[in-house]
């Protein structure tokens, strides 16, 4: 049922437009798999290294290409304004000399650590925390602090100069960095880096080091609106500020000369409360609590949902949060809104709300952010300066909030195949009635849009799909007549169209959102794993040497002719390697997924004709059915025992799937209502052919088991045990038909070798089974 409009007090009231930049859309940006696995302390894919590949300065320039602005004027003051402190600046500089660092009739410092030296970032940061502690003393005489609040001044570390600083996305030594001295030292706390360079020469590397350090910082904290780095190159300094619409670094100064500028920088990020330095004013911290206030409502942010992974743009990021009156599950949606952008995000939202779309989220409310009464904008910078058309072009974003009814989890949060393919079919049917009941082509279909819904009532193991975020959606009608925004925007390579990255000028179709279902699909086999539990993470697989790893290059036209020579059909004279290219990424807990792969790439690969919303769905409707084989155990329902896949496909049934029959299986199904219960371990593939007897046993379809008796063995006897040897005639035993074992094993999962099989050399490949565990259990 579709929803009146939002009221007038509940829409966000739009500033008048400013500066802009041209429309520019650039791949800028890692995919959400890829990052959460930098992220891990196992480098399960390989990709580690793309934090320190060549690639991540590519894909950081790319991000601030058109957007860097140099020699700002004014722009330590315009970043940190007079007011924000409570005392008069013009006696900054008289408590540093008061300290003894600083001699105001020569002009010089005391104590200053030898700059033009490399190696001297431990003395730099003494230096530092020594100019802060001077700070520190003014403020208490002036009744500010008390000496009590020392702990609360930030202090620079240099620990981690010649170490990485946990927990980057991109593998980072910072010369310096300053934070709160009771908290461990991270990329989730720092509040500023800094880097220095003995030689002027290296000015320019110090300035893109100081991009790594805010690329990690603004996305490991959520709840930061700007960051500043700090440069030394011998002895000069100068800032460089990041927020969303870009990067802007000052003039060089000198560190003698300039000295009264420097203390009131040190000063500010030492001793100015957090949104002072770059922090959100808007959330309240209450001991390990944070609290935002949305539409009248309180809410309890319980933890980060998902972000966006670059430097500049719209950021999005979305908090699961609770009510904390009414307990009602709420997720909201941070992002830094284009002011040019039109029609808006939430206009869109309420069309298709209107239209009744299903599979997707429903606004409760939208709102600007403000600190006091002022916006919280990025074109707030630019009004300090005392020459704001040094930044004329600058593009004006403000930050925004959508209140979003419920809660939703990534799909490599998946319990069941069956969920990814009913989340995926459910996602589609949306983008179907985006596309014909609102006229609405949604365009960013990726792993962060596609996701399960987990709010109350949905039941783990079959949450329906959800497709959000509608950021750079667009309005059919009107593509080629509607103005592009003048916002950045990033293009995410790993789940474009081919002919997308391939044309600069081709035209949006659905279609092109259909291939990019697809791609979520590849990207999820090939990044994560699986059992009878879940999702795990994948191991022993190196994405970037796999024929992915093209996918992930900075260069739109290598990514687009990489996927096309994958997705096109070849001539007969040639032979077709996507069935290579399957067997090289996909990892085996989703072999049963192939057949349903090559089906979905025959309908992209047609030339003829243009896949539709309703072929896609047919197939992942009819996969969906199938309720795939697991390969590992199914998962037990906790009241009642009962499975909830018992419906399965095995291995030797993908032909079967092919033909769109699964005829023959329905009789043994219902022959086997225990099937959970099998004790059996998964035959590794390359030994498929050489174990076929031994794999009988095994198969869930597989009736007439028999013990070394005789006699047919009932599956879900929890009086079964079985031999560890993967070529063992027989397999599994009744207890009592252990021959000479002395003594039973402790439960029916327990491996032990059968007295035929006694003497060989245990199989290479035999694993034992996991324990059975009910689904609460795992939860």
């Amino acid at each position: 049922m579709s929803r009146p409009p939002l009221p007038d007090s509940l829409r966000p009231t739009l500033p008048p437009v400013a500066f802009r930049t041209p429309s520019k859309i650039d791949i800028t940006s890692q995919p959400g798999f890829i990052t959460n696995h930098t992220r891990g302390t196992q480098d399960n894919l390989g990709v580690e290294t793309l934090g320190t590949h060549q690639q991540a300065d590519k894909l950081i320039d790319a991000n601030l290409d058109g957007a860097t602005y140099f020699n700002i004027e004014g722009l330590v003051k315009a970043a940190i304004p007079e007011d924000a402190f409570p005392l008069d600046d013009s006696l900054f500089l008289d408590a540093v000399c008061d300290a003894g660092l600083y001699n105001k009739e020569r002009g010089r410092w005391q104590c200053l650590p030898k700059l033009r030296k490399p190696g001297e970032e431990l003395v730099i940061a003494d230096w530092l925390n020594a100019i802060g502690e001077a700070g520190l003393a003014l403020f208490v005489k002036h009744g500010i602090f008390s000496s009590d609040d020392k702990p609360r001044v930030r202090k620079w570390s240099a620990a981690f100069c010649n170490k990485e600083l946990p927990d980057g996305v991109q593998s980072r030594k910072p010369d310096g960095a300053s934070f709160d001295p009771l908290t461990e030292a991270s990329w989730k706390v720092i509040v500023n880096d800094l880097q220095h360079k003995s030689s002027s020469e290296d000015r320019e590397a110090a300035f893109k080091q100081l991009h790594d350090g805010a690329f990690n910082i603004l996305t490991e904290q959520d709840d930061r609106i700007f960051h500043i780095g700090l440069a030394l190159i011998g002895e000069q300094f100068f800032i460089v500020y990041y927020n969303r619409a870009g990067c802007y670094r000052s003039i060089p100064a000198n560190v003698h000369e300039h000295a009264a500028i420097l203390v009131y920088l040190v000063f500010a990020l030492a001793l100015l409360d957090k949104p002072a330095v770059g922090f959100d004013p808007s959330i309240t911290v209450t001991g390990e609590d944070r609290f935002i206030t949305l539409a009248g409502k309180t809410l309890k942010i319980l933890g980060p949902q998902g972000r966006e992974y670059n430097l500049r743009g719209s950021s999005p990021v979305y908090w699961r949060c609770v009510d904390t009156e009414t307990n009602e599950k709420f997720t909201v949606k941070n992002v830094w809104a284009d002011r040019s952008r039109n029609p808006t995000e939430w206009a869109l939202y309420e069309r298709a709300d209107r239209a009744g779309v299903e599979h997707m989220p429903k606004i409760v409310a939208c709102e600007f952010v403000r600190d006091g009464k002022a916006l919280i904008t990025t074109d707030t910078l630019r009004q300090r300066l005392p020459n704001p058309g040094d930044v004329k072009d600058c593009e004006v974003r403000d930050y925004m909030r959508i209140l979003i009814e419920g809660h939703t989890v990534p799909l490599h949060d998946f319990a069941s195949k069956s969920e990814v393919i009913g989340a995926v079919r459910d996602a589609v049917k949306a983008h179907q009635m985006l596309c014909d009941k609102a006229g609405i082509i949604h365009l960013q279909v990726r792993d962060t849009t596609v996701l399960l819904d987990d709010s109350d009532g949905s039941k783990r193991g079959s949450r329906p799909g959800v497709l959000v975020d509608l950021g750079v959606a667009k309005v059919i009608d009107s593509l080629q007549a509607q103005p592009p925004s003048r916002g950045h925007k990033s293009c995410f390579g790993m789940y474009e169209a081919w002919e997308i990255l391939t044309s600069p000028n081709a035209m949006p179709r659905s279609d092109h959102d259909l291939e990019s279902f697809f791609y979520v699909l590849i990207a999820l086999c090939s990044s994560c794993s699986g059992n009878d539990q879940g999702a795990l993470p994948r191991e022993d697989f190196d994405l970037p040497k796999s024929d992915l790893g093209r996918w992930l290059d900075i260069d739109k036209t290598t990514v687009g002719s990489s996927k096309w020579f994958v997705l096109s059909f070849k001539p007969k004279a040639c032979v077709d390697s996507f069935d290579e290219f399957l067997d090289d990424v996909i990892d085996p807990f989703f072999d049963d997924f192939k057949p349903l792969l090559r089906k979905l790439r025959e309908l992209l690969a047609e030339v003829s004709r243009r896949p539709t919303h309703q072929e896609f769905i047919d197939v992942l409707e009819s996969y969906v059915e199938a309720k795939l084989h697991s390969a590992t155990l199914p998962i037990v329902d906790a009241e009642n025992g009962a499975d909830e896949d018992d419906e399965r496909m095995s291995d030797s049934d993908e032909d079967q799937f092919d033909d769109d029959s699964d005829a023959g299986h329905t009789a043994d199904r219902d022959r086997l209502p225990d099937v959970a219960q099998v004790l059996a371990a998964p035959v590794p593939r390359e030994r498929r052919e050489s174990t076929q007897t031994r794999a009988a046993h095994f198969s869930p379809y597989t009736v007439d088991m028999t013990c070394e008796c005789g006699e047919i063995l009932r599956l879900g006897d929890s009086n079964l045990i079985r031999c560890r040897e993967l070529s063992c005639s027989t397999g599994l035993f009744h207890r009592g038909c252990m021959g000479k074992l002395r003594e039973p094993p402790a439960n029916s999962l327990e491996a032990w070798c059968c007295d035929n099989c006694k003497g060989k050399k245990p199989d290479r490949d035999y694993k034992p089974l996991p324990k059975r565990r009910a689904r609460a259990d795992a939860m």
